[in-house]
């Protein structure tokens, strides 16, 4: 409330004067940050995750410590924890387009697509010593269409002005 006790206190109102309560319109820079955070961060923990899953699946086979040093450096990017991993960074990427359109809730695509360019810039700063030029091209256009899908995912759900104004 203002300083002034005798003004009328102030809502948010659209041309019907309502709002629907989490129609607030969300920083982009804060939905940026904190998807990156969940998309960057659990694909760390899913990696942190395979590799304990893989060393130990190494362990019981009966390798020597010594080359299951070797094979956790050398993944191939067709095996099969490689291709679990990938599932599961897509599964992280669609959560993370969607949570980033909730939370800035306007222009969902056009912060999605600043979100594409963080995300990729920082997984290719990650991963380029570990992946070829192509497999980080397959790797970013897979991260790249995940979050798009997250965000029209949320976008779908939301509620078209038209469609409000007919139902009233």
């Amino acid at each position: 409330m203002g300083d002034n006790i005798y003004q009328a206190p102030e809502s948010q109102l659209d041309d019907r004067g309502l709002i629907p309560p989490g129609s607030e319109k969300g920083s982009p820079v804060k939905a940026i940050l904190i998807a990156t955070g969940v998309d960057i961060g659990g694909a760390i923990a899913v990696g942190v995750v395979l590799g304990i899953v893989y060393g130990v699946m190494l362990a019981m086979e009966g390798v020597p410590i010594e080359q299951i040093e070797q094979q956790m450096q050398v993944v191939d990017f067709g095996s099969m924890i490689s291709l679990i991993g990938i599932g599961a960074g897509a599964f992280i990427s669609i959560f993370a387009g969607y949570l980033c359109a909730k939370t800035v809730n306007h222009s969902e695509y056009r912060v999605v697509a600043a979100l594409c360019v963080v995300v990729s810039s920082i997984g290719a700063l990650m991963n380029f010593s570990y992946y070829s030029m192509t497999e980080l091209l397959i790797l970013t256009g897979i991260t790249v269409v995940c979050l798009f899908f997250g965000a029209w995912l949320f976008v779908r759900t939301k509620p078209n002005a038209a469609t409000v104004s007919e139902a009233n």
